[in-house]
Formats: structure tokens, C-alpha cells, sequence
């Protein structure tokens, strides 16, 4: 393949990186966010569920991460499975289990979900049924309900329009109970006192706490949220070593930096044929910076600024050894850039 194109190639594949990362998430959280929320018995309408699923799916996510950083199951650390972060998505897993159980607690008291079609008729059915006089449930059947519901005494229970009033006692804790007259659903509790509060929502109280706490977790580690990878990934599961990647993160160096990847790509086929570069001060400077000596340099260009490709080895090696076989398995090959150390990596073989 010829090197421009695959240099072309290289400059976007971190795009395409960085963009299935996004994809990654947004995914992860719309399908964990649906897990969550079909626990919700509550029916909303579309933009706000999507926005809640998307804010459920965030903190699954980043709950997840960072029991996933804490409790580490070394198989699914490494290959495809540490490709696709097998063990983040697997703690989101139980993370949405667990939240969507909360919100189970703090929404079973609520209605059912039903499609906005079905409310309509059943409100046209009650006003037809108040209209023809339909008692409803009896009072006595309210009562009892509500008796062996909450565990109280009832003091007294009357009927306003389609919902009865249930005035309660526990110990010395009053509250009222409202229930629908047609189809006996308890439709909410007013408690006199925060006590009364507490000791009539104890679920929702164990589901708040839940909730509260993952979010929690959230506030303080969603920056950091592993960054899904591709191309490291992939190096890993072919065993490339991480400083050959050094190509595809050139925004992490200096200004104008260029990796020496990709100036080998360019340049090793004709760096043979090419005259070494000599320059003493450049070559100390060099040296002062790589701490290292320098037995060649080559002057190249790229995108239209000049660089230098510096081979270096440890200052400790003799003339003699510098003649042996073996003199490339130790020496290095870095970029230059305006007497900036770009990047660097061991000769290739």
C-alpha cells in the first residue's frame, strides 16, 4: 500500500474511534435507561421519558464504571471481552437492576402505565357511571382495605365526588387516605407529620435512598468514565505494543508534533538512500534531551515543516559494540520537531 494513502487512512482512524465511542455510550445508556425505566409505574409522555431514560442510562453507566474500577474480574479484562468492557456493562447490568427496583418502590403505590387512549375511556365510563347513580365500592370494603393496608384505626371515612377520604390512626400518628371510589386504588396519603411520613412510605423511603445513592456515585466519578477504545483495544488483543499507537494520539504532543510512526511509514523505505544529517549543535541538544547517544540523524519533511529522525543508543555503549548485530535491538528511533521531543520508539527489527 502506498504510505500517503496509508498515512490518510491513520489520520482518520481516531475519528472513527472517537466516534464509536460516543456511539458506544449513547447506546449503553439508551438500553440500560429503558431497563431502568420500565420498573417506573408511571406513565409520561415521549420527550420526557426519552430525556429521563438518557439520565437513567447516565448514571447506570457511570455506576457501573466505578464498581467495575473497584471489584475487577480479570476475565473479562482482556480480550474481546476487555474490547467491548464487558465488565462495565455487566455491573450496569446489575446497577439498572438495582435502581429499577428503587423506582419500583417509589412508584408502586402509583397507577399503573396505560396508553393515553385507555385513560379516556375510562374517565368517559366513570362520568357516565356517576351520572346513573353507581354507588361504587362500599365504604365498609374501603374501610377494611385501608385497615389492613396500613395497620391503623379508621376514625372516620366519607366520600367526596370519585374518591373516598380516609382519616386513619396509628399510635399517635394521624393521616388520610384517599381511595377511588370505582376501582379501590389507593390514590394518595396526606400525612399530618413528618414521623407519619416516614412510617407510611417506608418503601419509598428504601427506594429514595437507593436512587440518592447511585447518584451520588455518579456526581463524584462521572469524569471518570473509561473511554471505549477501539484502536488500543484492538493493538491489545494483536499484542502491538502501546508506544507503536503513538500515531494515533498526536493531539497529546507537543504543537506540531509528529509521531515517528508515521514518519517511518514515510521515510523507511527510502531512509537508506537518504544522507545523514550533521549538525553538531542540534545533535547535542538532541543528545541533552534523549540522554542518550545520538549515532544518526536524518533531516525529513512533512506536511511541510521539517523534522528529525534521531537513532540513538545508551551512552554506556562502546565504539566496538556499535558494529555488533545486536546494536538494534537496544537503539531507538525518535521524532524532532523544532528541538522538541515528539515521540520515540524502539528500532523496528
Amino acid at each position: 500500500m502506498d504510505a500517503d494513502i496509508l498515512l490518510k487512512i491513520i489520520d482518520i482512524l481516531p475519528k472513527i474511534s472517537s466516534a464509536i465511542n460516543i456511539l458506544f455510550y449513547v447506546f449503553s445508556a439508551w438500553l440500560f435507561g429503558r431497563i431502568t425505566f420500565n420498573f417506573v409505574r408511571k406513565d409520561v409522555n415521549f420527550i420526557f421519558r426519552v430525556a429521563i431514560i438518557f439520565v437513567l442510562g447516565f448514571i447506570v453507566i457511570v455506576s457501573g464504571s466505578t464498581i467495575s474500577s473497584v471489584v475487577r474480574i480479570d476475565m473479562f479484562e482482556s480480550g474481546m471481552l476487555g474490547l467491548v468492557n464487558a465488565s462495565m456493562l455487566i455491573f450496569s447490568l446489575i446497577s439498572s437492576l438495582i435502581i429499577g427496583a428503587a423506582l419500583y418502590l417509589l412508584t408502586s403505590d402509583l397507577r399503573p402505565k396505560s396508553a393515553g387512549y385507555l385513560r379516556k375511556r375510562v374517565s368517559l365510563l366513570e362520568d357516565l357511571l356517576r351520572k346513573s347513580g353507581v354507588v361504587g365500592i362500599n365504604a365498609n370494603e374501603v374501610k377494611e382495605m385501608v385497615k389492613n393496608r396500613f395497620k391503623c384505626d379508621v376514625n372516620r371515612i366519607e366520600r367526596q365526588n370519585d374518591v373516598y377520604v380516609v382519616m386513619c390512626k396509628k399510635g399517635k400518628q394521624e393521616f388520610n387516605t384517599y381511595v377511588d371510589v370505582y376501582d379501590g386504588a389507593i390514590v394518595g396519603t396526606k400525612c399530618n407529620t413528618l414521623v407519619s411520613f416516614f412510617l407510611l412510605n417506608k418503601k419509598k423511603i428504601v427506594g429514595a435512598s437507593i436512587v440518592i445513592f447511585f447518584v451520588i456515585i455518579t456526581l463524584f466519578n462521572f469524569k471518570n468514565l473509561p473511554r471505549f477504545d477501539l484502536i488500543e483495544g484492538v493493538a491489545n488483543m494483536v499484542g502491538i505494543p502501546k508506544e507503536q499507537l503513538s500515531m494515533f494520539y498526536e493531539k497529546d504532543m507537543a504543537e506540531g508534533c509528529v509521531s515517528i510512526t508515521k514518519l517511518m511509514i514515510k521515510y523507511s523505505t527510502k531512509i537508506n538512500e537518504m544522507d545523514l544529517y550533521e549538525n553538531k549543535r542540534v545533535q547535542e541538544e538532541i543528545e541533552s534531551i534523549l540522554d542518550e547517544k545520538v549515532i544518526a540523524m536524518y533531516k525529513v519533511e512533512y506536511n511541510g515543516n521539517d523534522y528529525i529522525i534521531s537513532v540513538s543508543v545508551p551512552k554506556n555503549i562502546s565504539s566496538e559494540q556499535l558494529g555488533s548485530k545486536n546494536i538494534l535491538k537496544i537503539s531507538k528511533v525518535c521524532s524532532i520537531y523544532k528541538n522538541k521531543l515528539c515521540d520515540c520508539m524502539k528500532t523496528p527489527v
